[in-house]
């Protein structure tokens, strides 16, 4: 059994936001972290300041620092409670429907629109027409189309678990 299946730093919307993807049964959940333009502007006056010569050692040194903590750093579903270890797909069910429903309650902080990250999603699978997988999971709900880009070594396991949660009837080749 693969189900549940987190995903971590899924691309969505042309790589515009990274997030996690997760697979219950029945339902496919989208929750959005990063904001990939905001990240390229701050990337982009990381490279102005370089005409400064300690800006340079001050960025590789912050570079190393990033890369560490993303390497010993819980995703964001573990940090906030909503991935447990050895829970069920119902249990994670019922936290995420409620981390949603909270979620809408909340007010959006004020932000340029392209620098914002929208909220989490959620797709049942009778709302999900047009599914297919290969170097992105795409689909259509009744009002948008979604496109998550997927990594060559997450396809087979994606593949598997969307088969037995019911979204696909027979695995890509």
């Amino acid at each position: 059994m693969t189900l549940p299946l987190r995903l971590s730093g899924v691309p969505y919307f042309d790589n515009a936001y990274r997030g996690d993807l997760i697979v219950t049964q029945g339902v496919l959940y989208y929750i959005p972290w990063v904001n990939v333009a905001l990240e390229q502007k701050q990337q982009h006056d990381l490279q102005m300041d370089r005409l400064f010569p300690l800006s340079i050692v001050i960025e590789l040194v912050a570079g190393v620092i990033k890369s560490w903590n993303q390497a010993h750093t819980k995703p964001k579903v573990e940090t906030l409670g909503l991935w447990l270890p050895g829970q069920t797909d119902d249990a994670l069910k019922a936290r995420l429907d409620a981390y949603i429903e909270y979620e809408k309650t909340q007010t959006a902080p004020i932000t340029d629109y392209e620098y914002g990250v929208p909220r989490p999603m959620r797709f049942a699978a009778p709302d999900i027409k047009n599914l297919s997988l290969n170097s992105t999971l795409k689909f259509d709900t009744e009002f948008d189309s979604h496109d998550f880009g997927i990594s060559v070594f997450d396809q087979t396991q994606l593949a598997q678990a969307l088969k037995e949660a019911g979204f696909l009837v027979t695995a890509p080749a």
